[in-house]
């Protein structure tokens, strides 16, 4: 077997755990979870998720130790992060290092000095477009040199990407408030769901266009169909079909 077709091999299983993890994801621990587990995978030792939205406090998710979290977020190091500063003008992913603060300011030299205390060196990160969060990135941590990250970003990078979008979308729709449709808590993921097959969408095509998949479309559409107390799919969707036309549903998103 040659060494090409044994990396195929183990990307394939890598992102087939993957997927089987987050069949199961039902809250931001699961989700974080599964990440953190096909990050180890990958030979990284933890990840981080940082979100820049306009005019609110940055959101900050990750497996880093709790301290260098809270002392990240209180003290505003996304603001002078050369790590955020780079992947705020990034367009794909880029390897970076202590190396990297030969251009930037003495306060990016103190920044790693600091990190690397709470074993933060080097690693990889995935920019994401401004969408609904504002910017967005993802960071993986690791302990190899420039080198090795270099061949992991030119091998991943396409898997990178998926995850780190994938991983955002989901978090984007945990962060959302439920939705209350004739009495019933319904997720916005949920009522997602039952909009598309009010359209006619199939569960296969619902899943392309929400980024999940098929069973986990199923699922929604299930957990709807019991939290609306009927028999039947079809039946939920009456139900969200003239809740939706009777206008209670721009009351619901005014309220959002």
């Amino acid at each position: 077997m040659t060494r090409r077709s044994s990396f195929k091999d183990k990307m394939h299983r890598i992102v087939r755990n993957y997927f089987e993890c987050i069949e199961s994801v039902i809250g931001q621990r699961e989700l974080c979870s599964a990440v953190h587990a096909t990050a180890n995978s990958l030979g990284f030792h933890s990840f981080a998720f940082l979100t820049l939205p306009d005019e609110r406090q940055p959101l900050l998710v990750s497996t880093y130790p709790k301290e260098w979290t809270c002392r990240y977020i209180a003290g505003g190091y996304e603001g002078r992060d050369p790590v955020v500063l780079r992947a705020c003008m990034a367009q794909r992913p880029f390897v970076w290092s202590r190396d990297m603060v030969e251009h930037f300011d003495r306060d990016a030299k103190d920044f790693f000095f600091e990190a690397e205390k709470f074993d933060i060196c080097c690693g990889l990160t995935v920019p994401l477009p401004g969408i609904r969060v504002g910017k967005a990135a993802m960071t993986f941590a690791a302990h190899r040199g420039s080198k090795a990250l270099g061949t992991c970003l030119s091998d991943c990078e396409p898997f990178l990407l998926f995850m780190a979008s994938h991983f955002r979308s989901h978090m984007c729709r945990m962060l959302e408030p439920v939705i209350v449709v004739e009495g019933a808590e319904l997720t916005c993921r949920e009522r997602q769901c039952l909009e598309w097959a009010m359209q006619g969408k199939s569960r296969s095509v619902t899943a392309q266009i929400m980024f999940i998949t098929t069973r986990m479309v199923i699922r929604d559409l299930e957990s709807a169909k019991a939290k609306l107390g009927v028999q039947t799919i079809g039946q939920a969707i009456a139900i969200y079909a003239a809740w939706k036309a009777s206008g209670a549903a721009l009351e619901a998103d005014a309220r959002v």
